[in-house]
């Protein structure tokens, strides 16, 4: 369930016992899957109460087909029974959005930058093997980092323009509304320092026929040091060769992760706080794992471990274990669960999964400060790097100081729930 309120720290990727109902019901075999469907169809609340169930009612739809149903609970039947055009919207949208990635991929490569795509778009071609039963907002791209400027560069030239910085507010269930109006402009593209880089590892970019893509010269949020991802990259394969979608020709320059890496990066991608809960996580990640039955889990064991995330994504795994009976090794999860947590990992732990809260703002200003001092310690002869302030000016868009300061006050009495 999602956090509500100040301090809350409810893991977002958690399901409630409706959404449970409804994964069960898309992902178990038939006689469970039905049991699921009719005790969630037969519940008193409405059956798309929530923005999280309504995300996996394409994939509901799809299920629903297959099963044999009775008359049992005839509204939530015919919301799903009445979901086709909502599929059929699902997949022209992302028929554009792989045309344009085709066509980015094209322009990228012309510019010698290597792409991969990975989540949403991807996994509708691999592991849903539908474009109309993933739904998705935009579609995420990655250029290795030393790449960054050219493909920055591509972008603008082919009419993509870069969104405001975001804000941890701009993610809140009030969006946009309470945030000051320097955070509404768009973030220039000179702006695309090495300092941005080296502390953002993604921006989103808006084209002019409305579609949006998050470019990423780092795969995983908070990990934004130069030759993290050179494994993964080295791991990676070409796209085309994993489509199972009919009609579907994704470009043979696009890549995507390994699915071990993959899986890693859906699970730290779903562990933090949304303010849609992020369940559709777990069809997400049963679905990878039965287009990828040779999934390497000791490369996965590897990696989370490398990267700092066995603790976060162990819960995670045990959960996909139990609710999606996915083949998850129960060696893996318990030795994930058993791995010693530094200092910093045991503070952090109630931070990530809960609702923006003083302690997420805290830590959202110790990660800038460790940015900083890191990269003035790498910092070239002649390149230096900014005092604090100001480079936490320049990474969160504000104009100066005085602004930055009242975002931060009025963002802290917010979290603090004095407004």
């Amino acid at each position: 369930m999602a956090a509500t309120g100040p301090g809350a720290a409810l893991p977002t990727w958690r399901p409630t016992a409706a959404q449970a109902l409804v994964l069960q019901a898309c992902l178990l075999p038939e006689a469970p899957a039905q049991t699921a469907f009719r005790t969630w169809a037969g519940a008193a609340e409405s059956p798309l109460s929530d923005a999280a169930t309504r995300r996996l009612l394409p994939l509901l739809w799809s299920r629903w087909r297959q099963l044999p149903h009775t008359g049992d609970a005839a509204a939530a039947h015919a919301v799903v029974a009445g979901s086709l055009p909502e599929v059929k919207r699902t997949w022209l949208e992302n028929h554009r959005r792989l045309k344009a990635a085709n066509v980015l991929a094209d322009q990228l490569a012309a510019a010698g930058v290597p792409v991969m795509l990975v989540k949403g778009l991807p996994l509708a071609l691999q592991a849903y093997a539908d474009l109309g039963l993933r739904p998705m907002g935009d579609f995420d791209l990655v250029v290795p980092f030393a790449q960054a400027q050219p493909a920055l560069q591509v972008l603008a030239a082919a009419g993509w323009r870069p969104l405001p910085t975001p804000l941890k507010h701009s993610s809140h269930e009030d969006g946009e509304a309470l945030l000051p109006p320097w955070a509404l402009q768009p973030r220039p593209l000179e702006a695309f320092d090495d300092p941005f880089l080296q502390v953002r590892h993604s921006h989103g970019f808006r084209h002019a026929s409305g579609l949006e893509a998050d470019l990423h010269w780092f795969v995983f949020q908070g990990q934004c040091d130069p030759g993290v991802d050179d494994g993964l990259w080295h791991r990676a394969i070409a796209l085309a060769s994993l489509n199972r979608a009919p009609g579907c020709r994704p470009s043979p320059l696009l890549l995507v992760p390994d699915p071990a890496d993959h899986l890693l990066l859906l699970l730290s991608h779903a562990a933090r706080w949304d303010a849609v809960p992020a369940v559709r996580w777990l069809a997400d990640a049963a679905l990878l794992l039965r287009a990828a039955p040779t999934l390497d889990w000791d490369l996965l064991r590897l990696e989370a471990r490398r990267r700092r995330l066995a603790a976060l994504v162990a819960p995670m795994l045990a959960l996909l274990q139990e609710q999606a009976q996915a083949a998850v090794p129960a060696a893996l999860v318990h030795e994930l669960a058993a791995v010693r947590l530094s200092r910093r990992e045991r503070l952090l732990a109630p931070v990530q999964p809960g609702s923006p809260d003083w302690r997420g703002g805290v830590e959202e200003v110790r990660y800038l400060h460790r940015r900083w001092r890191q990269l003035r310690r790498r910092a070239a002869a002649g390149a230096p790097v900014p005092e604090f302030h100001r480079f936490a000016c320049h990474v969160l868009g504000a104009p100066d100081l005085r602004a930055l300061n009242g975002y931060a006050l009025t963002e802290l009495q917010r979290r603090l729930g004095w407004r």
